[in-house]
């Protein structure tokens, strides 16, 4: 279902040339946190910014028919979810201790995220989180303009509230 990327075997919707859309970011978190324990701990708390981000983008795709998202939930899951499952806005695709697809699908446009966690160095291991997207037509590549620019940023801020609390 997934195409293997060749620098750092994360799961991809499609070769990277083929993706509308690619980001990949990496942060060194505690040996023993799951891939799920890091996605709670990079969306426990949204910025003011983020959840304005997030206000603005449900307002925007509303004129299109897309349900609104309304951002991360406050409160986190008290178990890991199983495949199937709902996180956010995003459907549970895979998930084990070391590795967590999320993915979203809509008429306009597909996102795959994934959450890798490498082999425990000592007391760290390296979080990989990879974004891919798949536009489905002009409404998504619309959409993904002011996306690609801000998910670096915004991920990055993520990444660092989650290496903060190690």
């Amino acid at each position: 279902m997934y195409v293997r990327d060749i620098c750092s075997n994360a799961p991809l919707l499609a070769a990277r040339n083929e993706l509308d859309f690619f980001h990949q970011d990496r942060c060194l978190v505690s040996s023993r946190v799951t891939a799920f324990e890091s996605y709670c701990g990079m969306t426990d708390s949204s910025s003011q910014l983020l959840r304005t981000a997030f206000w603005l983008r449900d307002r925007f795709c509303a004129l299109a028919g897309v349900r609104p998202i309304n951002g991360f939930a406050q409160e986190r899951p008290k178990a890991s979810p199983v495949a199937g499952d709902v996180v956010d806005f995003f459907k549970v695709d895979y998930i084990t201790n070391d590795e967590l697809f999320l993915v979203a699908n809509d008429r306009h446009l597909c996102v795959l995220v994934a959450l890798m966690l490498s082999p425990a160095l000592g007391s760290k291991r390296e979080l990989t989180i990879t974004a891919s997207v798949k536009t489905h037509n002009l409404f998504g590549k619309v959409y993904m303009v002011p996306v690609a620019y801000a998910h670096g940023l915004i991920v990055r801020r993520m990444l660092r509230q989650l290496t903060s609390r190690a």
